[in-house]
């Protein structure tokens, strides 16, 4: 009854050429079940958009379907023998009539014989919104300081011209409000322009857009005319997220399959993903302080570094990073010691003059290295540089060096924060870095040395003590050189 793995691709590849389709849960009443479990799939659905072809349809979430079920993509039956409690019907009056435009569809409290819960899963392909109907705020928590998160674990619930939330990744409606919101207009976008705008492989993904942000508290207790299982989800999901106290909210998802560690440990890796429509529109969202600038210029430099031993022309990148990173670091040093200072433009001699003033001296080999650093930069930046490729790669090297020590004596920062773990695995092959951070790796263990259930053991990849497993419920990293070790299967 369940489809191959070719159907089910094939299934995808179909409802990748549509731009919009929804999925849904259509529960298969009692009497269709057979005694042997088996249930005439197309039948079924043929009965079920017959009616929603005449009445319409509530499904057991509280989704509205309107338009028959596309066969095109096909059916798929999932479920059990076990019971499944029939939701009580919704109430239907005068404003959902007019809203949806059904005078009395079918609900699943009119099946007198109940449910199990076998299901088929099928899809509409309707646009996500109604004719006329555009988009004109989305859905965020400013206020708390978290995303509001749709079930589908996207951040792309839209309010809408007709006072609708609605997904704009699964299509599934959230709320109906019985009157609309009022705030200034801005941009109004249709469902194409949204996907254009925000979908992963959209056209316009760099266009400037002024959409409104709806507040999550400004709908969090309103009165509806509609209001469905997904938008109690995602409420229940907002509230625990974003007001639950950090420690309390690391110590309840600790064990599940919402702790990272553990995901880690069996082979799971983040992968990138676009900002969330909110983070895109705030207008802060690109906010980058001196040490985060430094960060990225460091991030940037040290990959160029490794690269350029066997592409040279890499150094060029490394040069002007590296003192890049150098520069910003000793000026966010001055601005803490001399807050306000840098208003006045001061070069890069003169906060090492002024530095030193402070007691925050750099040694004669260091001021070389930072003036030989700076010439190089000054011929990449401003005209042309003729220079060894040894001569380079030992001055990045160098360079490298100074800015880890800095930044930790000075900053306090540790600098393999800026840096993916493969690449903070390569800096580690430097000498004299790997001996700062098997320092900062002793301070960070001893925490966890005395605490009942930590357990650190060496680590497979470096060869230090460092493999820490905070908890024995938690996964398992090498604090040193940031390994994961992967269970497999069978060991």
């Amino acid at each position: 009854m369940k489809a191959t793995p070719d159907e089910h691709e094939t299934r995808w590849q179909l409802l990748r050429r549509e731009r919009f389709a929804r999925d849904a849960a259509v529960f298969v009443p009692r009497r269709l079940i057979a005694d042997d479990g088996s249930v005439d799939l197309s039948g079924f659905m043929a009965e079920v958009n017959a009616i929603v072809a005449t009445r319409g349809m509530v499904l057991a979430d509280g989704q509205v379907i309107a338009t028959p079920f596309s066969d095109r993509i096909g059916y798929e039956l999932f479920g059990d023998d076990s019971v499944f409690d029939t939701p009580p019907a919704r109430p239907w009056g005068a404003a959902q009539r007019a809203f949806f435009g059904l005078a009395d569809p079918h609900q699943m409290a009119e099946e007198p014989d109940g449910y199990l819960w076998w299901h088929v899963m099928a899809y509409v392909v309707e646009p996500f919104l109604a004719d006329g109907e555009l988009i004109v705020g989305l859905v965020h928590g400013s206020a708390d300081r978290s995303p509001f998160t749709c079930e589908c674990h996207d951040s792309t619930v839209v309010y809408t011209t007709r006072a609708r939330l609605v997904c704009m990744s699964c299509g599934y409606t959230h709320l109906v409000l019985p009157a609309p919101l009022e705030f200034p207009p801005r941009d109004a976008l249709t469902a194409d322009d949204w996907i254009d705008l925000f979908g992963p492989e959209g056209s316009r993904r760099h266009e400037v857009v002024d959409l409104a942000l709806v507040d999550f508290r400004d709908v969090e207790n309103a009165a509806a005319i509609w209001q469905t299982d997904r938008w109690e989800y995602a409420v229940r999901d907002f509230v625990f997220f974003a007001r639950t106290p950090p420690d309390e909210l690391a110590e309840a998802i600790k064990g599940t399959e919402l702790d990272s560690s553990l995901l880690a440990e069996v082979g799971f890796q983040p992968v990138p993903l676009p900002p969330i429509p909110a983070w895109q529109l705030d207008e802060g969202s690109i906010d980058v302080d001196l040490v985060g600038n430094a960060g990225d210029a460091f991030a940037t430099g040290f990959a160029a570094y490794v690269a350029a031993y066997t592409r040279p022309g890499h150094l060029t990148t490394a040069i002007l990073e590296l003192f890049r990173t150098i520069e910003l670091l000793v000026r966010a040093r001055l601005e803490q010691l001399e807050p306000g200072t840098l208003g006045a433009r001061p070069n890069n001699p003169t906060v090492l003059e002024r530095l030193a003033g402070h007691g925050a001296p750099i040694n004669a080999d260091d001021e070389e290295m930072i003036a030989a650093l700076r010439r190089l930069r000054n011929k990449l930046q401003h005209s042309e540089a003729r220079f060894n490729h040894r001569f380079g790669l030992g001055l990045c090297r160098r360079s490298i060096i100074f800015i880890d020590a800095f930044a930790s004596s000075q900053l306090g920062l540790r600098t393999r924060d800026a840096l993916a773990v493969e690449d903070w695995q390569a800096l580690l092959e430097i000498p004299e870095i790997a001996a700062s951070a098997r320092r900062q790796t002793a301070e960070a263990l001893e925490q966890h040395r005395h605490r009942d259930g930590a357990e650190i053991a060496t680590c497979p990849r470096c060869g230090e003590e460092a493999l820490l497993r905070p908890d024995p419920s938690s996964g398992a990293a090498c604090v040193h050189c940031g390994h994961i070790p992967v269970i497999h299967d069978g060991g």
